[in-house]
């Protein structure tokens, strides 16, 4: 037993969004996330995770409250006194970060002895139970006694408080956050753990058990009105639309308007719907300020009212969530829109738009639930969950390989194309040669391309980065592609600034994605293998690359580039690795075993 605590707390102490400095407490809620996955992950069941959980959150809730801002991030953060003190201890030790001597100095420990002497006059801090009223004392007394008779028993008065410490607590948790964004992160980022599986799988039983007796009830002309199912771990709150408006409120007033403009803009786009759900345009032209009859802001209102009637749980596992992680997910598929229209008699948009409905058909979990549920529902989904529920570790371990080699072999790709395109070597860009590429290749290809010949916001991204895509950017961008267009006899202005974004090579640039068109998802719209190739030859050839054919390559003896070959030799030695992991499968049946083998005795043939 000792040794398994042991495992859990240095799994935990080494993620990358854990800080030992805030973890004594458990004040970060996403700590708790953490480490509750890590419980998991070593096959501790949620009967006895969650006693534990909720002992080490409850553990410090009558404690006094410290609130500071933190000079790293300029946000605003509230730990215990009892953290505050640790804080001051760690300073007397050497350990004077801004952050915590931000944190002591508001606790009032950064004069020696006068802490406990202030505390004598100074009344506790606390947390304002109702977050929304900003009303002075002057002007609440003369409503004392309406609000009495409209609050109720002061069991239900209690109850109101409760709900709207919550709310409050529930937004600066989104506030403190604001400004993370879903990344697209490494292989295997987005692969649900074991309980997160099983949670998703007693979450589709429930809700398929709920529709089975929606169908009796309407069979019978009867009311059915059960809330949609969720993990117990959520007690559900009404949330009504004056305070959902007081939240919005407070979330503009608290992050302010640039800020939170910019996560409404973010916000209004997940789920992969169409832009006619999501535009947000400006309140008025050229002033800051959105306009919350825009479709895309009344989409985020919604969603911010479904987050806090959650209490800002994972409707899944019950777990709390960031917004960064948080994803919409259709119960009904939105891609179903168009069967439904033609059905009915209706619009494609107009389908699209009920399918989009966060009260009736939205549901808000973490990014690797959504992911691997996709777009099953019922008992496909079922089989989905119990077939990787009856994975061995073996084969979990494959899988997970598999990933890792995908990833590390589509960067090979990357770095290998734009190294050759910067130092003019095209001679990759063949009809024979695009047409052996593979989905990874090809993308590799495209993206180099567009590195020597970005647009404006692929010159953006590639000098700033990209956050969303866990894209660091590179501060040489510019000076690499100025020399390597004046190798080609071309200069570019020396300041970036001056950049003709109509004139090549900034002209050049080709869309990788946006083919979709039609009723499919935004997201889902990469040209199909063949119409790719044809469109990549087309384009290199319009923008004066010549694509010498099949018959034109044939007629010169080509010998494949060392570094091609290279790849082929790592991706052969990989899969060999991954092979001999499955050989150690107990659920392998010996005809699988021979199989596997055979693969294993033709790569390492290929490698001699």
């Amino acid at each position: 037993m000792k040794k398994l605590i042991g495992k859990i707390l240095e799994d935990f102490s080494i993620l990358e969004d854990v800080k030992a400095s805030e973890v004594d407490d458990f004040q970060n809620p996403i700590h708790i996330v953490r480490l509750k996955e890590v419980m998991a992950s070593y096959g501790i069941q949620d009967e006895v995770i969650n006693p534990i959980i909720r002992t080490i959150t409850e553990q410090d809730d009558d404690e006094e409250k410290v609130t500071f801002k933190d000079p790293r991030t300029d946000k605003t953060r509230t730990i215990t006194m009892k953290t505050a003190r640790q804080y001051a201890s760690d300073i007397k030790q050497g350990d004077d970060s801004e952050e915590k001597q931000a944190a002591v100095k508001a606790a009032n420990l950064d004069k020696d002895g006068k802490q406990d002497k202030e505390k004598e006059t100074k009344p506790p801090m606390k947390i304002d139970t109702n977050p929304f009223d900003k009303e002075d004392d002057e002007k609440q007394k003369p409503k004392k006694d309406k609000q009495k008779a409209m609050v109720g028993s002061p069991e239900q008065q209690s109850k109101k408080v409760e709900i709207d410490k919550g709310v409050k607590e529930n937004l600066n948790f989104i506030i403190e956050n604001a400004g993370d964004v879903r990344t697209q992160g490494g292989a295997g980022s987005n692969t649900p753990t074991r309980q997160q599986v099983q949670d998703l799988q007693t979450f589709t039983e429930k809700r398929m058990e709920q529709d089975a007796r929606r169908r009796e009830a309407e069979e019978k002309g009867e009311s059915f009105d059960e809330e949609a199912y969720v993990h117990p771990n959520i007690a559900q709150r009404e949330i009504d639309d004056e305070t959902l408006d007081k939240s919005i409120d407070y979330m503009n007033e608290q992050l302010g308007g640039e800020e939170f403009d910019n996560l409404v803009r973010f916000l209004s786009k997940g789920g992969g719907v169409h832009p006619h759900l999501t535009k947000v345009t400006k309140l008025k032209r050229g002033e800051p300020g959105l306009d919350p009859e825009s479709p895309g802001f009344k989409r985020v209102r919604e969603l911010f009212r479904l987050y806090l009637k959650n209490d800002g749980k994972c409707a899944v596992t019950g777990v709390p969530m960031k917004l960064s992680i948080c994803e919409p997910d259709h119960r009904i598929p939105y891609s179903s829109a168009k069967a439904e229209a033609k059905r009915k008699g209706t619009t494609v948009q107009e389908e699209q738009k009920k399918l989009d409905d966060f009260t009736s058909n939205l549901d808000l979990m973490v990014g690797p639930v959504n992911q691997f549920k996709s777009s099953l529902i019922d008992d496909k989904l079922l089989n989905a969950t119990r077939k990787r529920l009856a994975m061995s570790e073996e084969a979990e371990e494959v899988k997970k390989l598999e990933k890792i080699f995908k990833n590390e072999r589509a960067k090979a790709l990357d770095k290998y194309y734009v190294d050759k395109y910067l130092l003019g070597d095209f001679t990759s860009l063949t009809e024979k040669r695009i047409n052996e590429a593979d989905n990874d290749e090809r993308n590799s290809m495209m993206k180099a391309w567009n590195y020597i010949h970005p647009n404006k916001k692929e010159f953006k991204e590639q000098l700033e980065g990209n956050p969303r895509k866990n894209k660091e950017g590179d501060s040489d961008y510019y000076e690499k592609l100025k020399k390597a267009w004046k190798a080609r006899g071309v200069e570019l202005p020396d300041n970036s600034d001056d950049i003709d974004w109509n004139n090549p090579p900034f002209d050049k640039w080709m869309n990788r994605y946006g083919f979709g068109g039609g009723d499919g998802r935004p997201r889902s719209n990469r040209l199909s293998p063949g119409p790719e190739r044809e469109y990549m030859r087309e384009h290199f050839n319009k923008s004066g690359q010549n694509v010498p054919t099949i018959e034109e390559q044939e007629e010169v003896d080509e010998t494949l580039d060392e570094a091609r070959m290279s790849i082929r030799k790592q991706s052969a030695e990989k899969q060999i690795q991954i092979q001999k992991i499955k050989l150690n499968d107990p659920n392998l049946s010996d005809k699988q075993k021979q199989n596997v083998q055979k693969k294993i005795d033709k790569l390492e043939k290929s490698l001699t």
